[in-house]
Order: C-alpha cells, then structure tokens, then sequence
C-alpha cells in the first residue's frame, strides 16, 4: 500500500507534529509512506520524518506560486508517482491539493483538517463543503472542528466502529506517551544552568505559536494580577510569532517583563524538557482545533488551565483533569492560577487524571487502531 501524505510545510507546529504520528500509524500498518512538502521545511522536522520511515519529497516552490501553477506541479506529481491513497493535510493552500489528486485519479483521497473554521469567512466555508465532496475520508481533530466547518458532528469514531461513508468524521490527534516520559527521563543536566531565571520559581509555562489567535496576551492579563503577591512567580512562554513585539509592549506596560522568559522557537524535544520545569502549563487560546500543547501537558502529569474553547473542552473536564476558564475572562484565569498556587495537592490529583484521560482515549496505541481502521474499511 503506497501512501502520499501531502503537507504545506514541515516546521514546527502542531499539524506537523500530529502528521509525523500519522506516519508512524500508517507505517505501524505496513504501509510505503512519502511526505511531500510544497513549501518551506526545517532540518530538524525532514529528519523526524526521515526517523519515522518516510520517504519525503519537496516541491520546492514559493507560497507566492499562482494557484493553477501549483495544481499543475502537483497533478503531475500524483500522476508520475502512482499513490493508492493520498493524504492531505489541509487548509492551505486550499482546495488545490484535494482537486490535483481527483483530476490524477488518485484512488482514494483522504483529507485531515487541524484548523477550526471559527476565523475563517463564508468563502471558505464553500470551499471545504464542496472539497469533501471529492475526498473518499474527510476528517476532522476534534468534534468542535467538524462543527465548526460543517454545523454537525457526524461521528467520532472509536475502537470498534469505522465510518463506512463518504465525508466528514472525527478522529482526535495522538500524544506519544512513550515520547514524553523518555523526554523527561532524559532530560539535560543542564537545562537549569541554562535558564538561571527559572532557578527556585513557580513556573507558570506556555509553549504556544505567538499569533492572536492563542491567546497569549490574556495570559499576561492574567499573570500581571498575581506578580505583586507571588513573588516567586515566573512566566515561561516558549514559541515565537508576528505578535511577538505587542506583546512584549504589553508585558512592559503591566511592568512584568522582568518575570517572564521569552524561550523562542525550539525542537519539540526541547519543548517537552522546558515542560518538566513547569507546575502549571496554561492554554489561553481564543480558538482552537484540537489542543495539543494542553493534551502533551496532560499526559506529562501537568495541571492545565485552557479557555473553554474548540478541542480543548473535549479534552478537558473541568476540576476534574484540568481548569476550563472561560474565554476573555482574565480575572477568571488569574484566579484559576491563584488556585492552584495556594493548593499544590489538588494540582497533584488533576496532572494525575489528566494523564490517565490521554493514556485512555488519546495515546498513539488509540490512534493507530483508527487509522489502521479507515484505511482498511
């Protein structure tokens, strides 16, 4: 079984991460798989696919490319290579992908969307309606991503059961369990000499893209109303983005910039080390797909506190493996942080629940019984 899985860009980020463990599913079942990337790529993200058993390809072409350009390049491309399924990891750059691989007449075409349809216009809303309609599986992160794109959730598949319909679906993403504990077992000797801020601290953590959309400058809302009292508070934001210098005017202007640690971009291993050194990680995004940062924190025993939003109220049962707070509510998220300062036990017994909710309904082991399921229904 020959599979073409299909990816804007191979950086790092989430759709990304949870790609390399569509990989690893899709290999895990003996398939052949290539990646192919159309745009920009890291070193570091080709290697971990490469480490997976991926073959992986490169267009090489510009984001800048005319659309029907890039159709052509890639009908092509399908056409010379012969795939018996192709995978595509959408939004961008639209339609394109899913339209080259019909024309070609790939045999089974397969879509995974990430991102939830909450920002985007009624233009785009068409446009994933109607591409689905060329798709063999259209599947969806999470429950609120389906609803957001197309009104209802159909199914969420499980164990057990396997859409046998053309369309839309659910299959969560996976968190490598396996991954995370070996992180922190191995973690650098050094990491702290390293970062000598974060040296006897209470580490309030965040490892986010820095966009609008995640929220960030509620956090620091939020964290400005507890520096006065919490001397030994500290913010560990780790993630870079275009609105990175508002917020680093905003932190100046709450006068909290001295207490926070602006980690940048780095390996997801990286990240995952940076992680054990925090006591509570939080997701303040606006919107969300699905929530992977919250869902790795989970598995790491970590306590989170998320916005009530997207993919992350599926994954999060409020006091009972986590914090939701509603959305633009900084007082209600400084209070949610205050809480879990003041009581360290209860922080103990959601970072515990939280694990036993990913290792049961979000571990790769899930995963990989799914996507072995939909490519062999």
């Amino acid at each position: 079984m020959k599979v073409l899985v299909c990816i804007p860009c191979l950086n790092i980020g989430g759709t990304e991460i949870q790609t390399l463990q569509l990989v690893k599913a899709l290999k895990h079942h003996g398939a052949e798989v290539t990646t192919l990337c159309y745009f920009e790529h890291l070193q570091n993200m080709e290697d971990e696919y490469l480490i997976a058993g991926s073959k992986v390809d490169f267009l090489k072409v510009e984001r800048s490319i005319h659309p029907l350009q890039l159709a052509f390049i890639l009908y092509k491309y399908f056409r010379k290579t012969k795939p018996d399924f192709v995978h595509i990891q959408y939004m961008a750059p639209g339609a394109i992908p899913i339209i080259s691989a019909w024309l070609a007449k790939v045999d089974k075409i397969f879509v995974t969307i990430h991102q939830p349809g909450t920002p985007y216009s009624y233009r785009h809303q068409l446009i994933v309606r109607v591409s689905y309609l060329f798709t063999d599986k259209f599947i969806c992160v999470s429950k609120a991503v389906e609803e957001s794109w197309f009104g209802i959730d159909r199914h969420a598949i499980t164990k057990t059961s396997v859409p046998n319909y053309r369309g839309h679906f659910t299959i969560h993403n996976a968190i490598d369990l396996e991954l995370i504990d070996n992180s922190f077992l191995q973690i650098e000797a050094n990491v702290k000499n390293r970062y000598p801020e974060l040296i006897g601290k209470y580490i309030i953590g965040s490892i986010s893209r820095l966009g609008f959309e995640k929220g960030i400058d509620l956090l620091l809302y939020a964290f400005a109303g507890l520096v006065k009292k919490e001397k030994e508070l500290h913010l560990l934001i780790i993630g870079d983005g275009f609105e990175k210098p508002n917020l680093l005017l905003l932190a100046a202007e709450l006068r909290i910039l001295e207490r926070i640690s602006w980690i940048g971009t780095v390996p997801h291993q990286t990240s995952l080390h940076l992680m054990k050194l925090m006591d509570v990680v939080v997701c303040p995004s606006r919107f969300e797909g699905f929530g992977l940062t919250a869902a790795e924190a989970m598995a790491a025993y970590k306590p989170v506190i998320a916005n009530n939003v997207g993919g992350l109220k599926e994954i999060i049962q409020d006091n009972r493996n986590g914090i939701l707070v509603n959305a633009h509510d900084t007082k209600a998220l400084t209070k949610a942080i205050q809480d879990l300062i003041n009581n360290k036990e209860t922080a103990l017994k959601l970072g515990q629940s939280a694990r036993v909710t990913i290792q049961k309904s979000y571990s790769t082991l899930v995963f990989q019984e799914k996507i072995s399921k939909i490519y062999t229904v």
